[in-house]
């Protein structure tokens, strides 16, 4: 799913085996009519996933880690890269 224009992640109760998303330099964050939290919350309809990218996208809101991220249970590998919501996270690669 890299490199599209994706700006809501939906559907993913459908992928009940997925582990591992990439959907790097999307339009996440982007869409005025939601919320940076709205673009994601779908990410929670798929508690299998272990691996998630969504660099290079317009995330802003700091509050994505404790909305979304922080919920996914299995989640073990993450990569933000250049999105802005990580400038205002204390200790993020940690």
């Amino acid at each position: 799913m890299n490199d599209n224009i994706v700006d809501k992640i939906e559907g993913l109760a459908e992928c009940p085996k997925l582990e591992t998303l990439h959907i790097k330099a999307n339009r996440l964050g982007q869409h005025r009519d939601k919320s940076d939290i709205e673009a994601l919350l779908g990410l929670l309809e798929c508690p299998t996933l272990t691996s998630l990218d969504i660099q290079s996208n317009y995330i802003n809101d700091p509050a994505v880690m404790e909305e979304v991220i922080h919920k996914m249970p299995n989640l073990k590998v993450l990569y933000c890269q250049n999105n802005n919501f990580i400038k205002h996270i204390n200790n993020y690669k940690k």
